[in-house]
């Protein structure tokens, strides 16, 4: 029997992502996305995502190492039941990971509106009947732009991805709590 293949797809799962993160590391695509958010956003948002990576690398292994306990219990007829209430505790346990990935789109989500109001606000209506007065809101609307893409994509890269974990890990779960109630053969 092969045992820890959870852990083993989250880790090859991951591993592309982080290859992904790399290549535009290289490309100089990420140092970017943190040196001009003045906001912050940017650093907020991966600290979020880290945090809830490392949670739910933690819930794989705790789940994976259940997993092959009680296939192993099946091949030797033992049966491993669980009580409803400790089925509602797992679930709890594991729900505000999925809602992180709303958060980190809503991060994102909110960069963008900062970065529009900080566009917005060196533009002044009144010095825009001259040239200087044009070339002078440039920089802040340009900053104010970056700001806003740049936290937009990193929350989607980062929802994304945490979403295709949680659906990883809720898979697990929901395989493991049915292995529970299933009677073992007599």
């Amino acid at each position: 029997m092969l045992k820890n293949l959870l852990v083993y797809r989250f880790l090859l799962l991951n591993s592309l992502g982080v290859m992904g993160i790399v290549i535009a590391y290289l490309a100089g695509l990420i140092e970017p996305l943190f040196l001009n958010d003045f906001t912050y956003i940017t650093s907020m948002t991966t600290i979020l995502f880290l945090v809830c990576w490392a949670t739910t690398f933690r819930r794989i292994i705790g789940t994976s190492h259940s997993l092959n306990m009680v296939k192993s219990w099946k091949d030797t007829k033992k049966a491993w039941t669980i009580s409803k209430a400790t089925e509602e505790k797992t679930w709890a346990k594991v729900a505000w990971l999925r809602d992180v990935s709303n958060w980190l789109v809503g991060l994102g989500l909110i960069g963008t509106i900062v970065g529009f109001r900080y566009a917005l606000s060196g533009v002044e209506t009144t010095s825009m009947g001259s040239a200087q007065g044009v070339s002078g809101a440039i920089g802040p609307l340009m900053a104010g732009m970056r700001i806003a893409l740049n936290t937009t994509i990193v929350g989607a890269i980062f929802g994304m991805w945490n979403e295709v974990n949680q659906r990883m890990l809720r898979t697990a779960l929901s395989c493991l709590l049915a292995d529970c109630k299933e009677q073992p053969p007599r």
